[in-house]
């Protein structure tokens, strides 16, 4: 019942929307939803979408997002009626109505997989084909530009605290031993373990944030790692310091565009629609910025399209005054001379446009070709064409086959890139600091505000750096058989393979000890070598790829580790984010799934892959293998 509610309450908000876009710009097209029921109704309803598709183009209108997603859910329900051929016709023009609209892609062939369900090739067509277009969306490519960089950061942040929990757990005693010779001797063991807490919390208790937790035990046991360790921690802390908090303002950065009301509209001018109302709001946008190129530029434009030229040459008019050789204001301008009447003012600005880009002004030649044809310059007219033809053969044949008298489909506009577009939301959102920096407190800040932010972070991580290469406080090591902590204070002698005095004098003296005596010290031995597998056992099932860590194989585990938390957090994002019109799109069914088995292979491989990795202390300890009690 909910589900169907919540599909009532989708259709609804799509008629408003309909009615709102229908009754402005595009008042010459009649559409409602009850004319579309009655030419599905009447059998005609390819006639009535084909009259409706021609006027958009009259309008000049490349995507009309409204009614395709109309069309969209019109089809499923005619689909589930039982009427395959309306449904098919309903689907193939939402793809023709918005052209760059993901959900109109795949829905065409989620229908014609609908309509014979042995093509299954078609779901794959539909994923093919409408992925290529998210690029070409602002709401779509937004979405997903920060989802992908939302979990690259959460997978490197996990992945760098499964190295911190790691380092943790296996130098925790070292560094409590260390503590128990640096402190006075007053002090219990309670109390050791105590101060031993209060250190590894001390970034919370200064107010920052978890994310700064592990990288700070990371440096806190830098001195217990060996060299190959220390080199990668080092890396890991300062990509961290750096990366993280620029993938976070990226995110930001995604987030903002499509929430960005001038951006919709320059987006809307250039590649979507518009209505009566927004166009005045856009005029004024433009009056108010009259240094802003972009909305100078898009003003022209639509106003261009609503046959309001002398409007349209005022724009255009202050963007040549600035910049005589803008080739895509040159060819704009002509097309209003062109629609005007003035041919021979509409070939000057074509020739300028051409003479300022030669080698990108496919439009300009095309235009140029038109305007020849008006005053009867034929042969003048095939070379322009065929100059238009050898820059972009693909437009051009396009508006050749869209031919009209209609001038929006006669003439071609030159648009804004969407690279331009993306670039000047760039410099909007550099100028809303605020924005970046309440992204910044919420993964890192915490309540500690410190000055210069990411430099005092790094200068204190790498303080704690240089006091730990020359510290001779934290020097405690691990005895390589039984596991006994020691030190240079409270063992002089220690072996160069790290023997405590106890397993030194059991490999010295084994003619001279009992059996009891060696049984006691096996056991002891065996012990900690059951400890040491089941850790790596624990890691290889909680976070998988830990295990090589623990093993000694950092640059591997934290290779194998990140891969597997971006595979599980893809499945994350699949299952609780929800992008554009994400009930209309069957993608995120196959993403989930295919992402959702990978996952389970990776971690059934590393949980197999592990038990063949060797380890020093274990598989590859000599001394182990030269007792015999190799586990």
């Amino acid at each position: 019942m909910k589900k169907y509610a919540s599909r009532l309450a989708f259709f609804s908000f799509l008629m408003l929307l309909v009615s709102a876009h229908g009754s402005a710009a595009y008042s010459s097209i009649d559409i409602n939803h009850e004319s579309l029921q009655q030419s599905i109704a009447a059998g005609s309803v390819s006639e009535y979408l084909e009259s409706l598709y021609q006027h958009q183009l009259d309008n000049g209108v490349r995507n009309f997002i409204p009614f395709s997603l109309l069309l969209i859910t019109t089809s499923r329900q005619l689909l589930s009626g039982g009427e395959t051929a309306s449904a098919l016709v309903c689907s193939e023009y939402a793809d023709r109505l918005s052209p760059d609209l993901p959900a109109a892609a795949m829905n065409r062939h989620y229908v014609a997989w609908r309509a014979n369900r042995l093509m299954v090739h078609q779901l794959v067509y539909g994923l093919a084909i409408s992925f290529p277009k998210i690029f070409f969306s602002l709401d779509d490519c937004a979405y997903y530009a920060f989802k992908q960089l939302a979990i690259l950061g959460a997978a490197l942040m996990i992945t760098l605290a499964g190295i911190g929990i790691i380092s943790l757990v296996r130098n925790s005693r070292l560094f409590m031993h260390d503590l128990c010779h640096v402190m006075p001797k007053t002090l219990s063991r309670h109390g050791v373990i105590a101060l031993f807490i209060l250190l590894c919390i001390l970034p919370l208790l200064l107010g920052l944030s978890l994310a700064w937790l592990f990288p700070y035990w990371l440096m806190l046991f830098w001195s217990y790692h060996n060299v190959r360790e220390r080199a990668f921690i080092g890396i890991a802390v300062v990509g961290f310091v750096f990366v993280v908090p620029l993938i976070a303002i990226c995110c930001s950065y995604f987030l903002f565009m499509p929430q960005c009301d001038v951006q919709q509209r320059l987006w809307q001018a250039n590649y979507g629609y518009h209505t009566k109302y927004e166009l005045e709001d856009f005029v004024q946008y433009a009056l108010r910025s009259p240094d802003d190129y972009e909305l100078m530029f898009s003003a022209g434009l639509v106003n261009k399209r609503e046959q309001n030229y002398a409007t349209a040459l005022r724009f255009y008019g202050r963007l040549l005054k600035k910049n005589p050789s803008d080739y895509k204001v040159c060819t704009n301008a002509g097309n209003v001379y062109f629609a005007m009447g003035d041919w021979d003012h509409a070939v000057e600005m074509y020739k300028a446009a051409i003479a300022a880009a030669p080698d990108r002004c496919a439009a300009a030649y095309f235009n140029l070709a038109r305007a020849y044809q008006q005053k009867f310059m034929f042969k003048d007219a095939e070379q322009s064409l065929s100059d238009a033809k050898r820059l972009d053969s693909l437009r051009v044949e396009t508006y050749l086959d869209i031919y009209s008298e209609n001038y929006n489909r006669l003439l071609m506009d030159e648009t804004i890139s969407r690279t331009a577009l993306w670039k000047k939301g760039l410099g909007d959102f550099f100028e809303q600091r605020y924005l970046m920096n309440s992204v910044w407190n919420i993964f890192f800040s915490g309540w500690l505000r410190l000055p210069y932010g990411t430099l005092a972070i790094l200068a204190l991580l790498l303080l704690n750096l240089v006091y730990s290469v020359n510290d001779s406080v934290r020097i405690a090591a691990q005895c390589t058989l039984c596991g006994r902590v020691m030190c240079p204070r409270c063992q002089r002698n220690i072996a160069a393979d790290i023997l405590c005095f106890q397993c030194q004098n059991f490999l010295k003296k084994q003619d001279q000890l009992s059996y009891k005596q060696k049984d006691a010290k096996k056991v002891q031995i065996y012990a900690h070598i059951r400890l040491l597998r089941r850790w790596a056992s624990c890691f290889s099932i909680v976070l998988p790829g830990m295990a090589h860590m623990w093993k000694g194989r950092i640059v591997l585990g934290s290779f194998l580790a990140f891969t597997f938390f971006w595979l599980l957090l893809q499945v994350v994002f699949v299952l609780f984010f929800r992008g554009s019109w994400y009930d209309l799109m069957y993608d995120r069914t196959v993403y989930g799934c295919l992402y959702a088995v990978l996952t389970v292979a990776v971690w059934l491989v590393l949980r197999s892959h592990i038990r063949s990795v060797k380890s020093p202390d274990i598989e590859d300890n000599v001394a182990l293998m030269s007792l015999g009690l190799r586990i």
